[in-house]
């Protein structure tokens, strides 16, 4: 889990810069300026159907399609570290994450003010990142809302930061589809 101001998510100085929310959006950051990153890495064994964080209605479904690189590499590494008791930040070690692949949904809260944003995030193996709702679809919490085919990949879910906002995972928590409930309101 990443906080970020301003569009910008703080990455390693060491490592390089500040990435801009919109490199990961595509779409700039219209949507969320301030809040919370929370980076969903999906390997081969989980469970590649997404769920929608919130009830609302879809105001965008945007698909940018790339040559794809293969985040096997990455994986490993935050699986490493995890079991080193530290955090890995995908972005610095891995800049090439912001040119896969992608699909972005935002979804403007029915009883949440903002919007909330997912990003599907395309591994090389991956063959289809689907859509299962369209623009202007109202979506309740927990509704399935896309899939990825095949396996391995990952899901950025963006919050926005407001008064009343606890954000309850923090960089390596397992999350379950349905299950884990990232942030309350």
């Amino acid at each position: 889990m990443k906080e970020f101001r301003d569009g910008k998510i703080p990455v390693p100085r060491k490592k390089g810069r500040d990435v801009d929310i919109s490199e990961l959006t595509k779409a700039g950051g219209k949507w969320v300026l301030d809040g919370y990153l929370i980076g969903i890495f999906l390997s081969p064994f989980d469970v590649h159907t997404q769920r929608a964080p919130v009830a609302g209605a879809v105001e965008t479904v945007g698909h940018w399609q790339n040559k794809n690189v293969l985040l096997a590499p990455m994986w490993w590494r935050i699986f490493l570290e995890r079991l080193r008791g530290r955090s890995a930040d995908q972005f610095s070690r891995y800049p090439h994450i912001l040119e896969n692949e992608r699909t972005v949904m935002a979804i403007k809260g029915r009883d949440f003010p903002g919007h909330v944003v997912v990003v599907l995030i395309a591994d090389k193996t991956v063959n289809q990142l689907t859509s299962l709702v369209k623009e202007g679809e109202a979506v309740e919490k927990g509704q399935r809302i896309a899939k990825i085919g095949f396996k391995g990949s990952q899901v950025d879910v963006i919050i926005p930061r407001i008064p009343g906002l606890k954000v309850l995972v923090k960089t390596g928590d397992r999350v379950k589809a349905g299950e884990t409930v990232l942030a309350s309101y």
